[in-house]
């Protein structure tokens, strides 16, 4: 039997660091379009990011406990789990 085993990847250097939570964020989800992503974090907010220039769009708050999941639909349309 052949050796098929690959190189593991152990350690990575960040592209972009997004800081804007209060809070440690918890929740990621990425958009179709590559452009957009969202992050839910224990501060009780989630935040819309523009992934180009590396800026928040938009802040939604009024959840009662911090965000431990986010899903973008296929439509663009996205979901929080609480």
């Amino acid at each position: 039997m052949a050796n098929t085993a690959q190189s593991i990847i152990l350690t990575t250097t960040a592209v972009r660091a997004f800081e804007s939570h209060e809070g440690t964020i918890c929740a990621v989800a990425l958009f179709r379009d590559r452009q957009r992503m969202v992050t839910g974090s224990k501060d009780m907010t989630l935040r819309l990011w523009n992934l180009k220039s590396g800026t928040v769009s938009k802040i939604m708050k009024g959840h009662r406990s911090w965000v431990q999941c986010v899903v973008v639909s296929r439509d663009g349309q996205w979901q929080v789990v609480i």
